[in-house]
């Protein structure tokens, strides 16, 4: 079959285009082969790539999402996601590493967890003992990771309120920081009563406990691992998970094989990532068949779309598409400490209602999600689809009697304002449609461009008026992972770029941790969401759908932008794959 006949010019002609933007074919080619000797390649891999790379391969140090993605195949967490949604703002937790669901008494505060009995660690040279061989995991591993964790300084504020309420847990850190307790002595309220079980005591019952232990920097780590240097994981890893590392370039590539050891099913004989920050490569290496799926953004778009639709062309090869929600908000910050937009509450709700979202959503997000009311995402406990908030609804007249309420007019105009963005297309489109929606109310404002780092440290040091966009994707979807942005304790240099500080809030916060029925729980929710849209310390934009282009020879995709594990589910046929890429080259 020829594909480049008359019928399909069109597909000659978007890859192409690509080419010569990219007139680096070759190098391009031999960076997704650079790894492998060209007649050892493996094949029945999943290759991929990653927007960035990684600055540690430690699962305590996973704080982005491409670190998460890759590191959630080689660890496994002691709780994870059914597959399926119960409802649609709750979805079903399952035991992974669990031989069944944590079990309770008196009244919450204490925990029973039983172990998986047939898993193991990867093999690993770490493991002396055994000649690389690697060994059971035990209720011990999880005592000493999470002792680990606890002392790390990538704890969140949901980890640290759990750990706070581990009974003991607290004096054995300060005890450890201080040099007057070691780091293997006994801690009252997590105890390993031998190989398979836990027992674990809390001061007050934690409703988020088993959320938490879905995230990735809460999964088991083998001692054995980290014996020679604290810092051995940074290069390395030894998990539990369907695949073990076989080489790592951070700034490159990551290779994963197949775990032939895993308890659990695995689709495929590993994973390739590399590190692709650009748009033309990806989509260049995705149309060589180089690459098994891509997210679509921006520039993807252009190229494999017309009238938002994917180009016949594209669709006559056999590429098809996969749309989910991601669990997230887009919103911009205001620096509450700023002289100007943290002093007036009017101010922050006219630049609100000056907002165009839909045009926000056509001209930066490709139409891929919603207009966004509130901070919590689609999917999580706490979400309305009816909820309005009277500040996200572009009004420029009531814009405008807010500026007059704040004190503003034609002779005491508002002060050019500044917005701090990342230098990214995407990012500097959003700039610019900001800056021409906020002029229609008479506000200039002025943006600065920066790096990530650049944008962190202002973040951090509190510098700048107006933050964003910023995407904050939900750890575990519960309100308790959005609302602690909120929190005066979390301001920067911690989570709380905005510097908000409320007292009630703050209150109504820890009240929301307690409660255990979800009416009462909504009831507290609903008070916190009031106090955030009055004050107004972010303006809320949009909430993403993300948007997959999938290669024929992949089935079982699945993706999943909370278990991340879901890429051992793809199967790859390798059949169809070598008819594909045969027939797409052939003249």
């Amino acid at each position: 079959m020829r594909l480049f006949g008359s019928k399909h010019r069109l597909q000659l002609e978007i890859i192409s285009k690509t080419l010569r933007k990219m007139s680096l074919l070759a190098a391009a080619s031999t960076l997704l082969c650079a790894c492998w000797d060209a007649e050892q390649r493996p094949e029945g891999f999943v290759r991929l790539s990653l927007s960035q790379s990684l600055r540690s391969l430690d699962p305590i140090d996973a704080t982005d999402y491409s670190s998460q993605l890759v590191l959630s195949q080689i660890y496994e967490t002691l709780i994870s996601y059914e597959n399926t949604q119960a409802s649609s703002d709750r979805r079903k937790l399952k035991p992974q590493l669990l031989e069944k669901m944590p079990t309770y008494s008196d009244r919450g505060k204490k925990v029973h967890l039983s172990l998986r009995k047939n898993v193991f660690f990867h093999d690993h040279a770490a493991f002396k003992k055994s000649n690389g061989r690697g060994r059971k995991l035990v209720a011990g591993d999880i005592v000493y990771s999470w002792k680990r964790l606890w002392l790390s300084s990538q704890s969140s504020s949901d980890s640290r309120a759990f750990f706070s309420k581990i009974v003991g847990l607290s004096k054995w850190r300060e005890g450890v920081k201080s040099g007057s307790i070691r780091f293997d002595d006994d801690i009252e309220g997590l105890i390993a009563t031998d190989e398979q079980n836990l027992e674990l005591e809390f001061s007050e019952p934690f409703r988020q406990f088993e959320l938490l232990l879905t995230q990735v920097m809460t999964a088991p780590v083998p001692f054995e691992a980290l014996a020679e240097s604290p810092k051995a994981l940074n290069l390395t890893s030894v998990g539990t998970g369907p695949y073990k590392l076989k080489s790592a370039d951070l700034e490159s590539q990551i290779l994963l094989e197949k775990n032939e050891s895993y308890w659990g099913s695995v689709e495929n004989n590993g994973v390739e990532f590399y590190k692709m920050s650009d748009s033309q490569p990806r989509w260049l290496n995705f149309m060589k068949g180089e690459l098994d799926w891509i997210t679509v953004d921006e520039e993807t778009s252009m190229t494999a779309y017309e009238g938002g639709q994917l180009q016949p062309a594209v669709k006559e090869m056999g590429i098809s598409e996969v749309t989910v929600n991601s669990p997230d908000i887009v919103y911009l910050a205001f620096n509450m400490e700023d002289a100007v937009v943290g002093r007036s509450r009017a101010l922050r709700q006219a630049i609100s209602m000056s907002i165009d979202r839909n045009a926000i959503l056509s001209s930066v997000y490709m139409n891929l999600g919603s207009e966004a009311h509130g901070p919590i995402p689609i999917g999580v406990e706490g979400f309305r689809s009816d909820f309005k908030n009277p500040y996200s609804t572009r009004d420029l007249e009531k814009a405008k009697e807010l500026l007059a309420k704040a004190g503003y007019n034609d002779e005491h105009p508002v002060p050019t304002l500044t917005i701090e963005s990342l230098s990214d297309a995407a990012n500097r489109r959003f700039a610019e449609v900001f800056k021409s929606q906020l002029k229609e109310v008479g506000i200039e404002v002025k943006i600065s461009l920066n790096s990530w780092p650049e944008l962190v440290r202002k973040q951090k040091q509190k510098e700048g008026q107006i933050y964003g966009p910023i995407a904050w994707i939900a750890d575990y979807l519960d309100p308790a992972n959005i609302f602690q942005l909120f929190l005066s304790s979390e301001e920067s240099p911690g989570l709380n770029v905005s510097n908000y500080n409320n007292y009630e809030f703050d209150r109504l916060f820890r009240k929301s941790l307690k409660e255990e029925g979800r009416s009462e729980r909504t009831e507290v929710y609903e008070k916190m969401l009031e106090i955030i849209i009055e004050d107004s310390p972010w303006v809320f934009l949009v909430h993403r759908k993300i948007r997959y282009l999938v290669h024929p020879w992949i089935s079982n995709f699945s993706p999943d932008r909370v278990d991340l594990s879901f890429i051992k589910n793809a199967k790859v046929d390798l059949g169809v794959k070598k008819n594909q890429k045969q027939s797409l080259f052939r003249r």
